[in-house]
């Protein structure tokens, strides 16, 4: 049994040069209980959470600023014991800042799909 450890972004199929330590948040529809008078009750669903990928770019002398963004990306989250979840029509929230040899990605986009 192998423990999810590394993770592989892709952006619309291509590896992103990133950090270890990408998230993936699966996003989808919160619930919250809703108590009636006999005892029971049910449950009542809220806005729709978007699904997220947040990941470190690192800088290299290949680095290009505008290769990250877009909108109606397809960002994939790949484990290296082969979880994969995939968020279809993503977009970069942000277009963040450069430090210290990193880029902070945000993606967000539909909720997120294991494959």
């Amino acid at each position: 049994m192998k423990i999810q450890g590394r993770v592989t972004i892709k952006k619309d199929g291509a590896s992103l040069n990133t950090k270890n330590g990408a998230e993936v948040q699966l996003g989808g529809h919160p619930r919250t209980w809703v108590a009636n008078d006999q005892g029971g009750g049910g449950h009542m669903e809220g806005e729709l959470i978007p699904g997220q990928i947040s990941c470190t770019a690192l800088v290299d002398e290949k680095f290009r600023a505008d290769g990250f963004d877009g909108t109606d990306l397809t960002i994939e989250w790949i484990a290296d014991n082969g979880l994969t979840f995939v968020i279809r029509e993503a977009f970069l929230t942000d277009p963040g800042s450069i430090a210290n040899g990193e880029h902070q990605l945000v993606y967000q986009g539909l909720p997120a799909v294991q494959l």
